[in-house]
C-alpha cells in the first residue's frame, strides 16, 4: 500500500555499508545513538561548480523566492566537492546548513541501519536531504559527489501562515491562476456573498456545550447522542470493534461512552455528523464530494493510527484534523452549481482548488468554533517545510499522513522525500523499514495498514 517516500532511490543496493568496499574503512558504524564525532571529507576529483541563478530555480523551498531574495540564503558561491566516503553530516546534530546532492550518490543511515541510496538524478526539482532542527539521518559520500549548501533560515518562508479570509488578488496567486475562467468565475460567487458554508447539525452544539461543562456526567451525553439513533447505533458498533480492544460486549450508547471516552466520542460524533455536508442535490457535484469524502475518511484514518502509534498527541484530535484538513474543498465543490458548465474541468479545478480549499477552509472552521490550533490545519495539511515547533504537533501528523495518502495518485512525482521533511525528524525513533525490497515507507503505518483499513470500513457504513 505504501509505497514510495524517499525520492532518487537507487533500488538496486540495500546493504550496510560495513558490506562496501569502497568505504570500509573510511565511515564508522555509530555506536550509540546520537551526534556521532570524528567526521571526515575526502578529497574529489571534481572541481566545484559555480552557484548560478538557473541551478537555484529548482532549489524547494528556495524557488519560491524572489531571484534576488534567493541569493542571500546561498552560503557558499561554488559546490562543495567531497569524495568518496565522505561525511555529510551526522544524525542528531544541529542542522546549520541545509545540503542539495546536485552530483553523485549518498546514503542516508539511521543510526547503523542503511534506509537507501540517493542520486543526483536530473528532476524538476531538488529537495534538500534533510531539514528542521536536528538531521534525522546520516549522509555518506558513496561517490564523489557535488552538494550545494543553503542557510536554513530559508524555511521562515514556510513558517508563516496568514489566516485572514480569502482574497483574490493575493500576490501569491500565480497569474496562471488568476487568469483561469474557473477562478474568476469563483471568486465572483465569493465577492457576492453566495459561497455556501456548510453549517453542522445541533447535536454538535448540544454535545459541544455539554462537554464545555465540567459538571457534565455520560448519562447526559448518552441522552444528547440518542436524539439521533443512527449516530447512537453506530457509536455502539464502534465501541465493539477491534480498534477499542473491548473486554465484552456494549449494547448500549452509556456503555460505549465509558468504553471509548468522551474525546472519541465527540470526535466520532462529529464525524457522523459531517456526512450530510458532502452531500450535494445535483448529482456531478455529488460524485466530487463522495470522492472527497472517502478521501478525508482515508487522511483521518492515517492520522488517527499514526498518532495511536507513535504516541505524544491525542489520536481523536489527530483524526480530527485529518477530516477536516481539505473541509473548504466543500464550498468550493457546492459553488460549482452557480458556474458556467464550459468554465468546469479536472484540469481547471486541480489548477485553482490549492488557491482557494486551504483559505475557505479556515473560514469553514472559524464559522464552527474550532480551535486555533485545528483552524490552521487546513494551511498547514500540505506545507511540507512547516516546523513551528521542535516537539511532533497535530499539524506534523496530518503532513506525514498527507504524504502518505498521496502516493500512488497523480501528484506523488512532486512530493518530497520523506527524510527531507522536518515532521519526518520528530517521530518516535525516526525509524523506517522496507515495504519490499525496493522501496521504503514509515514503520508505524506499514505493520498498521489493517488498523487503517478497518477504520475505514467503519467509518464508511
Amino acid at each position: 500500500m505504501f509505497k514510495q517516500l524517499f525520492g532518487f532511490i537507487n533500488s538496486s543496493n540495500t546493504a550496510t555499508h560495513q558490506n562496501d568496499p569502497a568505504l570500509a574503512g573510511k565511515i564508522k558504524k555509530p555506536e550509540e545513538k546520537g551526534v556521532n564525532k570524528g567526521d571526515e571529507i575526502y578529497p574529489s576529483s571534481h572541481q566545484p561548480i559555480e552557484v548560478s541563478p538557473d541551478i537555484i530555480d529548482y532549489l524547494v523551498p528556495l524557488n519560491i523566492l524572489d531571484r534576488e531574495e534567493r541569493l542571500g540564503f546561498i552560503q557558499d558561491k561554488t559546490t562543495l566537492s567531497m569524495g568518496q566516503g565522505s561525511v555529510v553530516f551526522k544524525q542528531g546534530e544541529p542542522i546549520n546548513s541545509l545540503y542539495y546532492l546536485l552530483e553523485g550518490t549518498i546514503s542516508l543511515y539511521i543510526y547503523d541501519e542503511k534506509i537507501c541510496e540517493i542520486n543526483s538524478v536530473k528532476a524538476d526539482v531538488w529537495f534538500p536531504l534533510c531539514s528542521g532542527n536536528h538531521y534525522s539521518v546520516s549522509a555518506y559520500a558513496m561517490t564523489d559527489i557535488q552538494v550545494l549548501r543553503v542557510s536554513p533560515d530559508v524555511m521562515l518562508n514556510y513558517y508563516s501562515y496568514d489566516i485572514n479570509p480569502f482574497d483574490p488578488a493575493d500576490p501569491h496567486i500565480p497569474t496562471e491562476v488568476r487568469e483561469s475562467k474557473l477562478f474568476k468565475a469563483f471568486c465572483q460567487v465569493y465577492s457576492n456573498g453566495e459561497l455556501p458554508i456548510p453549517t453542522l447539525p445541533s447535536i454538535i452544539f448540544q454535545l459541544r456545550q455539554a462537554l464545555q461543562s465540567k459538571d457534565v456526567g455520560i448519562n447526559e451525553v448518552a441522552e444528547i447522542i440518542q436524539m439521533d439513533p443512527a449516530i447512537a447505533g453506530k457509536l455502539v458498533q464502534i465501541s465493539n470493534s477491534v480498534l477499542y480492544n473491548p473486554w465484552t460486549s456494549f449494547t448500549n450508547c452509556k456503555d460505549a461512552i465509558l468504553h471509548i471516552g468522551l474525546t472519541a466520542t465527540r470526535n466520532f460524533v462529529f464525524i457522523e455528523s459531517l456526512r450530510h455536508v458532502f452531500y450535494c442535490d445535483n448529482s456531478q457535484i455529488n460524485e466530487l464530494l463522495k470522492e472527497e469524502w472517502t478521501k478525508s475518511i482515508y487522511l483521518s484514518c492515517l492520522c488517527w493510527v499514526l498518532a495511536s502509534e507513535n504516541g505524544g498527541i491525542n489520536p481523536e484530535e489527530a483524526q480530527l484534523a485529518g477530516l477536516v484538513s481539505e473541509i473548504g474543498n466543500i464550498p468550493f465543490f457546492t459553488s460549482l452549481v452557480n458556474i458556467e458548465k464550459e468554465y468546469i474541468s479536472a484540469d481547471e479545478i486541480s489548477l485553482v482548488l490549492p488557491y482557494i480549499g486551504p483559505k475557505i477552509g479556515v473560514e469553514v472552521l472559524k464559522s464552527w468554533g474550532f480551535s486555533d490550533e485545528l483552524v490552521k490545519i487546513p494551511l498547514l495539511a500540505e506545507n511540507w517545510f512547516n516546523d513551528t515547533s521542535p516537539q511532533l504537533k497535530v499539524s506534523d501528523i496530518v503532513i506525514l499522513s498527507k504524504l502518505h495518502a498521496y502516493i500512488g495518485t497523480p501528484k506523488m512525482p512532486s512530493l518530497p522525500p520523506i527524510n527531507s521533511i522536518p515532521a519526518f525528524g520528530k517521530l518516535k525513533d525516526c525509524h523506517l523499514c522496507p515495504d519490499n525490497p525496493v522501496y521504503y515507507s514509515l514503520n508505524v503505518l506499514n505493520s498498521a495498514k489493517n488498523k487503517v483499513s478497518m477504520a475505514e470500513n467503519l467509518l464508511r457504513l
